[in-house]
């Protein structure tokens, strides 16, 4: 992901809200300046924003696997690890966690 895309998406999905590109563009400096990858910085905003304007915040495993430079597979393994503790603390990994059908085409 690059940094316009960061901006173009975040602006797309939540300039309907006020959201202003300068307040964005400060957001990503900071995390770029923390180290942060322009993955890492868009779903740290993503899910900052879902949760000030009360949206649900989804993501991809694969998505995960990009912001933190791992693999599908391992960020795959820590969820199912992830989804047996919480059965064992006695909460719904549903709540947590989807499984969702992926289809890919090819043509």
């Amino acid at each position: 992901m690059t940094r316009e895309l960061v901006l173009q998406n975040i602006m797309v999905n939540y300039g309907k809200y006020g959201v202003t590109e300068k307040a964005i563009n400060a957001l990503i400096d900071s995390g770029y300046a923390a180290g942060l990858n322009y993955d890492a910085i868009y779903l740290g905003i993503k899910m900052s924003l879902s949760n000030i304007y009360r949206e649900e915040f989804l993501c991809t495993s694969e998505d995960v696997a990009k912001a933190f430079g791992l693999t599908q597979d391992e960020v795959n393994e820590q969820i199912e690890q992830r989804r047996q503790e919480l059965i064992e603390a006695g909460k719904n990994p549903d709540d947590y966690f989807k499984a969702v059908q992926s289809n890919k085409y090819m043509m």
